[in-house]
């Protein structure tokens, strides 16, 4: 039954997909023969056992009375707070103040204000323009990261990602996106293998892992890193692999900082020497500013969104408690996400955010808060910007590969967020019509991935695709139910409007035209 409903589906869609490649209207008949074939599978992928399923769309609500780990779904929180509280025009400023001692000497003050997309040219050119001023010789540097307090990384995320890129710590000094890159390659068997990471300042690696011979028991390349932002690998590579990217984040970012401006200054030729004091600092002292000014908000939900960014993600969410208190941490940024939502009447009841990108496995969210949220972004033109932000299905972003979404009938036609980590595998977001934007939830948490083929994965996968192809033939039925709705009532409205002009009509007085 479920193989000749499935393939049915895919004739089908590839047939529609042929009509819409040519620009013609898919008819309702076909509309409705998609449903109709969609229906007879019942969804016939089911969920893989274990797993907690909860769904919301206008066709099907599944257990919405359970909490789930909304993974990088909490990044369509963290999107409508910062919307609603920065402002689309809202941008980053990074600072470079200075008070003159005599023509050449100066005390210069550095702030940061968590820039996610500052980068170290940025920081070159800031310095630059100090050079071209006329400061030469720096006796005292202060640089302010107060505007950010509180742990760098959120309650709940995983200890072992902490030094992993995508994980890297949200401050107030944010650098490259506090990460180093570099590859790890194979040599004979038994032998190191070939490290190569480019010459990041006060950053140091050592190197212990081992080329394996294939066929030998399985061993990983593993990491480690202290507090100076040492790294050491151990471990093994297998040999027939080509090469293993690496991504790290440093972990103590004010060390790193200091380094990439002694390296700077010196490749400048400004003098400086010692190192630098942390502390918050009173701009009036320091009238002549540089200011570095990052991308807008517009833009920076574009990526957050799209790549699930989640460094930009956890820095717009600190900065939501920076703006109202003063001072962002991952606490604060909680209670105005929540004061916010209150605004438009989602409530929180016994929900938990304890981030802004997801990270964090003591997120738990119901899907009826996403589903208000994309309500809310659909229904209200102040958040339909935020919509454009979302990947389009087999086109960009995370879902342009994604496995589920890769059915002709589904490509272009879903617009959503994905929400990825171990165990979860969630998608949020809208079916595309041609009445408009149908939002849809489809959590899946307890998702297991214990075994070699990674069955309960692919059940998991083939369980979304039938599920949105479902979504998508309902929406389809609804249209079209309300195209001929809509036609039958304007033929009706036609008809009384004709029928009240005709009793309108004064009658004819054939007596007074008549002869005597």
């Amino acid at each position: 039954m479920y193989d000749k409903a499935q393939a049915f589906t895919v004739i089908l869609a590839k047939r529609l997909n042929r009509l819409l490649t040519h620009g013609q209207r898919a008819c309702g008949f076909l509309s409705a023969l998609l449903f109709a074939s969609v229906s007879m599978s019942s969804l016939a992928a089911e969920p893989p056992p274990g797993a907690l399923v909860i769904t919301q769309a206008s066709w099907q609500q599944r257990h919405t009375e359970f909490l789930a780990k909304p993974a990088s779904l909490m990044k369509l929180v963290t999107a409508t707070a910062a919307w609603q509280t920065l402002g689309p025009d809202f941008r980053f400023a990074t600072q470079l103040r200075y008070q003159r001692i005599d023509p050449q000497t100066g005390r210069v003050q550095l702030s940061f204000s968590g820039d996610p997309t500052l980068r170290i040219d940025d920081l070159i050119a800031l310095f630059h323009q100090l050079k071209s001023a006329g400061v030469t010789h720096i006796t005292e540097l202060t640089i302010d990261d107060s505007l950010y307090a509180g742990h760098p990384w959120g309650t709940g995320q995983v200890w072992n990602d902490h030094g992993i890129c995508f994980a890297a710590p949200t401050t107030a000094i944010i650098v490259s996106h506090n990460c180093i890159r570099g590859n790890l390659k194979p040599t004979q068997v038994g032998q190191p293998a070939r490290l190569h990471m480019a010459d990041y300042a006060g950053v140091a690696f050592t190197n212990h892992v081992i080329t394996q011979a294939p066929g030998e028991p399985p061993c990983e390349a593993l990491h480690q890193v202290t507090s100076d932002n040492h790294f050491t690998l151990s471990g093994c590579i297998d040999r027939r692999r080509r090469v293993l990217p690496l991504a790290f984040s440093v972990v103590n970012v004010r060390a790193y900082l200091t380094a990439i401006i002694q390296r700077m200054t010196e490749n400048q030729g400004i003098e400086w020497s010692g190192q630098p004091t942390f502390a918050a600092i009173d701009q009036a002292l320091y009238p002549q500013a540089l200011t570095h000014q990052s991308a807008p908000l517009t833009k920076l939900i574009h990526r957050m969104l799209k790549r699930s960014d989640n460094l930009i993600a956890d820095s717009l969410f600190k900065q939501l408690g920076a703006q109202r208190y003063g001072t962002g941490t991952y606490q604060n940024s909680a209670e105005v996400v929540w004061q916010i939502l209150a605004e438009y009447q989602i409530a929180r009841r016994n929900q938990v955010i304890q981030d802004g990108s997801g990270l964090s496995r003591e997120n738990l969210l119901y899907a009826s808060t996403l589903y208000q949220i994309l309500t809310l972004w659909r229904d209200n033109p102040a958040f339909s910007p935020l919509i454009d932000a979302l990947p389009i299905a087999g086109r960009d972003g995370t879902l342009k590969y994604r496995r589920s979404v890769q059915s002709p009938v589904l490509k272009g036609h879903i617009q959503a967020k994905t929400g990825s980590m171990a165990g979860v595998s969630n998608l949020a977001g809208y079916v595309i019509t041609s009445q408009g934007l149908s939002p849809f939830v489809l959590i899946a948490n307890q998702v297991s991935a214990d075994d070699e083929a990674q069955s309960a994965i692919k059940r998991m996968t083939d369980y979304e695709t039938d599920w949105l192809l479902q979504s998508i033939a309902n929406a389809n039925e609804r249209a079209s139910a309300h195209a001929v709705e809509t036609e039958r009532t304007v033929k009706a409205e036609r008809t009384v409007k004709a029928e009240r002009t005709v009793k309108a009509e004064p009658a004819t007085d054939m007596t007074a035209t008549s002869k005597p």
